[in-house]
């Protein structure tokens, strides 16, 4: 069960589980203000990353995802440029959604 589902039904939410669930929150809305302040769209972000982890290049990544290469080499750019703290923010989120530890 996710976080929004959690929070759907509140009779699954425990005292312990309260903490957990504001601190997944917080760190989503971290995610969200990185990627909105660096003009990254996080569901572009999300299935870039999981194809780049595959072994693509960035043209196939681009033709894979229907945006131009010109777009995958400016995310590229970007989270090569954010701040290591920054980097680790989004990626290790993305990488717990990405196993499901998330929900």
């Amino acid at each position: 069960m996710n976080t929004i589902e959690r929070l759907k039904y509140p009779l699954f939410v425990t005292n312990s589980s309260m903490a957990e669930l504001i601190s997944e929150l917080t760190r989503e809305k971290q995610v969200e203000l990185l990627c909105k302040k660096n003009s990254l769209n996080l569901n572009l972000l999300r299935n870039m990353l999981k194809t780049k982890m595959r072994g693509y290049n960035n043209t196939a990544i681009a033709e894979k995802l229907g945006v131009h290469r010109v777009t995958i080499q400016r995310y590229v750019d970007t989270l090569r440029n954010l701040k290591e703290s920054e980097f680790e923010i989004i990626y290790s989120f993305l990488l717990t959604e990405e196993n499901g530890t998330k929900d």
